[in-house]
């Protein structure tokens, strides 16, 4: 399946990114740099050309109602990513849940973002495989708020797990992709076919950052 193409460069203003300038990954590791109002932000370009919009405030009755104005052969994408931090001594995750629709299935995208702030009470590995749980319990949650709009629609859930048991994130594989099946009837995709929780959902942390 041929994923959506790539965005163009991000401008903040307020609660919305748009397209200016052209960039285009470099290197191995596909780093690329963008000015965005001043400051050099690395990161990775999750998309090819003209993805139209960054939401970062969800509304969900926005998103159903650009769910009905878009055509059949639009695919919806779900994901979600997490980051933790430590603030007065008390660590935290941060939560995006990304929504991300392919308009006409070969146009740009238009993404909207979650972002949720919750507190980590478990250390160690209990920590990361909760933290990692969570992130496909927001996943599916969302899809089932949409799952009546989404309609027949093409529509993946993304997950941040790698299959390669070497890595963290492996642990919960099996638990995460049978909650997801039982839950919404999906098959979730995984890493590297995971872009909306990978790419979509990490780029919206860095972004909401800069634009705090």
């Amino acid at each position: 399946m041929a994923r959506p193409a790539p965005h163009k460069s991000l401008n903040i203003r307020s609660n919305r990114v748009t397209s200016t300038k052209p960039f285009a990954p470099v290197g191995k590791a596909s780093r690329l740099h963008r000015d965005i109002d001043g400051v050099r932000f690395p990161g990775r370009a999750p998309f090819k050309k003209d993805a139209t919009m960054i939401k970062l405030d969800l509304d969900l009755e926005e998103v159903q109602e650009y769910l009905a104005s878009v055509s059949a052969e639009s695919k919806v994408y779900i994901g979600c990513d997490s980051d933790v931090f430590k603030k007065n001594g008390k660590w935290y995750a941060e939560y995006v849940t990304v929504i991300v629709v392919h308009k006409d299935g070969k146009h740009g995208c238009k993404i909207f973002g979650k972002v949720e702030i919750e507190p980590v009470y478990l250390v160690g590995k209990n920590k990361q495989s909760l933290r990692l749980m969570n992130e496909v319990y927001k996943s599916s949650g969302m899809y089932l708020q949409l799952a009546e709009f989404i309609g027949e629609r093409e529509v993946e859930i993304h997950l941040d797990l790698n299959p390669d048991e070497r890595f963290d994130s492996n642990v919960v594989l099996s638990q995460a992709v049978g909650y997801v099946k039982g839950l919404c009837g999906i098959t979730p995709k995984i890493k590297p076919d995971a872009f909306a929780a990978s790419y979509a959902a990490d780029r919206l942390i860095r972004v909401k950052s800069l634009a705090a």
